[in-house]
């Protein structure tokens, strides 16, 4: 669990616990920005953070479309997207 405080956003949020936007906003069903003092679900995720270039695919990051779906929480993938290896 974590407080949003004053101004941070959900990629603050993301960037304090080493994880994709996306897994922030599917674990909490975020449809904005969070506000102050909102309470947080942290899903417990692990891999590398890594960031996304143009040409790459769910399989070659994660090795499979359903691995990336499961760490990333999302099948969405796009050029500057942070998502976990």
């Amino acid at each position: 669990m974590y407080k949003v405080k004053r101004g941070q956003t959900i990629r603050d949020a993301a960037e304090a616990f080493r994880l994709p936007e996306s897994a922030i906003i599917a674990c909490n069903r975020l449809d904005g920005e969070p506000r102050e003092g909102e309470i947080l679900r942290i899903p417990d995720l692990r891999g590398n953070l890594y960031t996304a270039r143009a040409g790459e695919d769910k399989k070659l990051l994660c090795g499979s479309e359903e691995n990336f779906r499961e760490k990333n929480m999302t099948d969405l993938l796009y050029p500057g997207m942070r998502v976990l290896l």
